[in-house]
């Protein structure tokens, strides 16, 4: 038998939490740091990471060794946030998707200024079912919420778990962004039979008590300032998270723009922090510094991009001046000049630019292990 829950959004009466400000950076940074500490003493603490980033996070690759390291040492808190779908040239290990006339549309179209924390989204089709499914079999009921978007008043979606349960959203007012949260089952199906839809951000956690969610949200070709095509109120997306920790992996294709304004680009990284320690007063802020590339790779240490430079040390100040916390990429590689010896020893790609599996993999352990003596 079908059971149906409807859940009704009257979006006038909906309205984020509001957070006070932190007094001072390092106050926040000691709040989460402490709550580290306690998931570290064996305690019953979930820790929630969010990595934005460009194809280094995209890839997935990083993310998957830190998820790894640090379950294996806390706990599996579950899948994290994931994207609606499946992006063109993207990996994701935690969750499958079929749903192919569910388009994709991300923050780099310019007619699109409404996009939600992460910059994509699947528009629905009324022709067939999008369904999001774990590539483990263990995952038992979860807490499912996600970002969604009607573009007709009037409208229903509906969400159908693998037990038959089906959960109906009746928008009954504005075509803006909201939120529902449910305990679903996967494989989940969504569909929107009558009416178009956007979905953003799915966010897929187990009933635990404890453990290490880690939300990897990577475009390829992405740059801190595209956060700018995204809505004004992503910062709202980004408290609904509830990180604790939120990574800032961008930089490469910044480093690799002869134009870029360094001065301006900084402004917007301390404005974008800013906004985060508004939002999240109690989490933490990494800044991972722009790893060592290469335009050329010639002899020797080859011809880095001719903004790296600056920009790993615009990335360095911004974080001592706000109160982040700098991890340095290119240090982690054994420091400048190594990205030939990474190509040789098959860790880097030949492009000079993206890295394998095993050099991905290598990055991620030594991140993890950042992390892991932040917390003692």
């Amino acid at each position: 038998m079908i059971k149906r829950i409807f859940i009704f959004l009257l979006f006038n009466f909906l309205a984020f939490p509001v957070f006070a400000e932190a007094e001072d950076s390092q106050v926040a940074v000691s709040r989460w740091q402490y709550k580290l500490h306690q998931l570290n003493q064996g305690n019953d603490v979930k820790f929630r990471i969010v990595q934005l980033g460009d194809s280094h996070t995209a890839g997935g690759f990083l993310t998957d060794e830190l998820r790894r390291i640090l379950q294996q040492k806390w706990g599996d808190g579950g899948i994290g946030w994931v994207y609606p779908n499946q992006i063109k040239g993207q990996r994701n290990s935690l969750v499958n998707y079929s749903g192919r006339q569910w388009n994709i549309l991300n923050h780099f179209r310019k007619d699109i200024a409404d996009f939600p924390l992460g910059g994509i989204v699947a528009q629905s089709s009324a022709q067939e079912n999008l369904q999001i499914s774990a590539n483990s079999s263990a995952y038992e009921p979860q807490n499912i919420m996600f970002m969604i978007k009607p573009l007709q008043v009037f409208s229903t979606f509906n969400v159908i778990d693998a037990t038959g349960q089906v959960f109906t959203v009746s928008n009954q007012s504005e075509t803006e962004w909201r939120n529902f949260t449910a305990r679903m089952s996967l494989p989940i199906q969504l569909n929107a039979p009558n009416q178009t839809w956007q979905v953003g951000l799915v966010n897929i956690e187990n009933t635990q008590p404890k453990g290490v969610i880690v939300s990897a949200l990577g475009i390829n070709g992405a740059k801190l300032a595209n956060s700018q095509g995204w809505r004004k109120n992503w910062y709202d997306d980004l408290a609904q998270t509830k990180a604790d920790l939120v990574i800032l992996a961008y930089g490469t294709n910044e480093a690799f723009n002869p134009q870029l304004n360094v001065e301006e680009t900084a402004q917007y990284w301390r404005q974008v922090i800013q906004n985060i320690h508004q939002k999240l007063p109690d989490a933490g802020i990494l800044i991972v510094g722009a790893p060592e590339s290469l335009t050329q790779k010639g002899k020797g240490c080859g011809t880095r991009p001719l903004r790296l430079t600056e920009m790993q040390k615009m990335q360095q100040e911004i974080a001592q001046e706000q109160g982040a916390i700098y991890w340095s990429w290119q240090d982690a590689m054994g420091g400048e000049c190594n990205m030939n010896q990474w190509i040789a020893k098959k860790w880097a790609q030949p492009d000079g630019v993206h890295f394998t599996a095993m050099g991905y993999q290598k990055i991620g352990n030594q991140l993890a292990q950042k992390i892991i003596q932040l917390s003692e």
